[in-house]
């Protein structure tokens, strides 16, 4: 299966958890993790696969954080056409995406750090079909942290994402 990703949110709405302050409501990295802890306690699920391996088992409040907090990264280089490095470095994932682009495509080479191999290590995806998943992905994230942690969903860029605007 191609590389794919997408955050699916649970069959029932939780209740939104008790949360610790916010320490930094301006450190985005911060906040992705906060996001991704909310999220995780709210039910969501994370899939995430590809170069051979059709589910890498990632859980939502860690593995999932390592992949949100680069997102204004890859947001970035799709817009700018700048190569993109991101780095899923949990423990036992360890592996890093880097994407490269031409005008209609993207190359995705995927470089493990342990010892599950990429089968291929090259993949293409279509740009428009890779800023789609990303912009569903950033849509339910930020629509998901609504219930699960409202004080997050207020603060950019999450408040933009809800609405479809990736920035």
């Amino acid at each position: 299966m191609a590389f794919h990703f997408a955050l699916t949110p649970p069959a029932e709405a939780a209740e939104p958890s008790v949360a610790e302050p916010l320490e930094d409501e301006e450190d985005y990295w911060y906040l992705a993790i906060c996001a991704s802890k909310a999220l995780a306690l709210a039910g969501y699920r994370f899939d995430i696969g590809g170069f051979g391996h059709p589910d890498w088992k990632f859980d939502v409040s860690y593995d999932m954080s390592t992949f949100a907090e680069q997102l204004p990264d890859l947001i970035a280089g799709l817009r700018t056409g700048r190569p993109v490095e991101i780095d899923l470095y949990s423990q036992g994932v360890e592996r890093t995406l880097k994407f490269a682009w031409s005008q209609h495509q993207a190359r995705i080479t995927c470089v493990s750090r342990t010892s599950w191999q990429p089968s291929p290590a090259t993949e293409f995806i279509d740009r428009t079909q890779l800023e789609l998943m990303v912009r569903e992905f950033c849509r339910t994230l930020a629509s998901g942290l609504v219930a699960a942690d409202p004080r997050i969903a207020a603060l950019p860029p999450f408040s933009r994402w809800r609405d479809g605007e990736l920035v």
